[in-house]
């Protein structure tokens, strides 16, 4: 099972609450917060949300843990980015999916204007 839980939690590192833009995805973590931060007078309560793509080794697409068709990637990333003007998107592709299938998701992501993509892999310990 492909791990995006690990970005969102080292995003969480960072003092950050992560969401999903449309709802829970089912290996993505929703609302991650850190219970023990430093305390401060100044500053907000920021949620960053995350536009997470699932390539899947069917030829299929979601979002959010939503099946779409390739051609409404775009759209769903532009219409969440209008939300969230710094959204950041994970890609989580299957390992056994074509490359250019993978680039053709970059680039609806980057075309859209979001710029700050991360990819999701599989934490694998030596034992």
């Amino acid at each position: 099972m492909i791990r995006a839980s690990l970005l969102l939690l080292a995003l969480a590192a960072c003092g950050r609450n992560i969401t999903s833009d449309t709802g829970p995805s089912p290996s993505a973590s929703v609302a991650v917060k850190l219970v023990d931060l430093p305390k401060a007078t100044s500053g907000d309560d920021f949620v960053q949300v995350v536009f997470a793509v699932d390539v899947l080794a069917d030829g299929t697409y979601a979002v959010n843990g939503q099946r779409v068709a390739e051609d409404d990637i775009f759209k769903q990333a532009k219409d969440a980015r209008a939300k969230s003007p710094d959204l950041r998107a994970v890609i989580r592709a299957d390992g056994t999916v074509p490359y250019q299938r993978v680039i053709t998701v970059m680039d609806k992501l980057r075309q859209a204007g979001i710029a700050k993509l991360a990819f999701a892999v599989n934490v694998d310990r030596p034992r």
